[in-house]
C-alpha cells in the first residue's frame, strides 16, 4: 500500500537533514539502461556515517557530512535559498517537496538528481539519476537501514 509508505514525511528540510545524523546500513542496486539485457549492472552493501550540523546563520541550513568506512568523508552545505555546496566548491539546489528531498547538479551536459526520503525515522530511501541531455545513463536505488544500539534492560 503505497499510501502506508509516505506516511513519515518530516515537516521541513532541516528535520529531514537532521533525521539523516547516525549510523546506516546500506544496501545499493545501479542500473545502467544501456546494459541490454543485464541492466542491473551491481549491487552492493555499504556502512554509512552521517552527521548533520545545524547552523546558526539565518542564511544557512547547516553542513551534512557523510562517510563509507574506509572512504574520504564528503560535506554538503545548504543554504536557506535552495542552493548547496560541496567540499570542492561545486554549486548545486535543493527542495523540498511532498516530505522528500531533491537534491539535482549540473555538471557539464551531466545532470545528476538525487531524492532522499524517509519511510520510517530508520528507514531511509534514495534514488540517483543521471542525465546527459534528455537521456537517462545511470541510476541508482538505495534503501538504508539506521543501525541502532540496544537498549539496556
Amino acid at each position: 500500500m503505497i499510501a502506508a509508505a509516505t506516511e513519515f514525511q518530516p515537516g521541513s528540510a532541516a528535520e529531514l537533514l537532521a533525521l539523516c545524523a547516525g549510523e546506516w546500513m546500506c544496501l545499493r542496486s545501479k542500473y545502467t539502461p544501456a546494459g541490454g539485457d543485464e541492466d542491473w549492472q551491481q549491487s552492493e552493501r555499504a556502512d554509512l556515517q552521517w552527521s548533520w550540523l545545524a547552523s546558526t546563520e539565518p542564511d544557512q541550513l547547516g553542513t551534512l557530512q557523510f562517510q563509507a568506512k574506509g572512504e574520504t568523508p564528503q560535506k554538503l552545505q545548504f543554504f536557506s535559498d535552495g542552493k548547496l555546496q560541496t567540499a570542492a566548491g561545486d554549486q548545486a539546489s535543493w527542495q523540498l517537496r511532498a516530505g522528500q528531498l531533491e537534491l539535482s547538479q549540473q555538471i557539464g551536459a551531466q545532470r545528476l538528481e538525487e531524492t532522499i526520503s524517509f519511510s520510517k525515522p530508520n528507514l531511509r530511501l534514495r534514488n540517483v539519476l543521471i542525465w546527459h541531455g534528455d537521456q537517462l545513463i545511470a541510476a541508482q536505488f538505495c534503501s538504508e537501514i539506521r543501525r541502532v544500539s540496544r537498549s539496556v534492560a
